[in-house]
């Protein structure tokens, strides 16, 4: 049989799909069953219907600083480079960890 839907844009409410504006590509890799499980995880406490958008969600946090506004990661930006930290992870280590001393001071 003939799916009117596929080949008309429309889905089975009868809605077109909105056109994709970005260029997508497929990954595969491996992770291990521990990995995937911490994914499933994410999905769920985020609500997030597929491992491809908590996937997507995660590299995007990784490439923008956390969506944080321009300003924000310029500063931050100059800072990590004042330390000379060699990336962002090890910056964001580094502020984690001084966190921690800080906490472990505290009453």
């Amino acid at each position: 049989m003939f799916d009117l839907s596929a080949a008309s844009g429309l889905s089975s409410g009868g809605m077109a799909r909105t056109p994709r504006t970005v260029e997508l590509t497929t990954i595969s890799t491996r992770f291990p069953l521990e990995t995937r499980r911490w994914l499933e995880q994410r999905m769920k406490e985020t609500g997030k219907q597929s491992l491809n958008e908590v996937l997507n969600d995660l590299i995007e946090d990784a490439r923008s600083w956390y969506r944080l506004p321009k300003p924000v990661v310029e500063v931050l930006e100059r800072d990590r480079k004042q330390r000379k930290s060699p990336d962002v992870r090890d910056y964001l280590l580094n502020l984690l960890l001084e966190r921690y001393v800080a906490l472990q001071k505290a009453p």
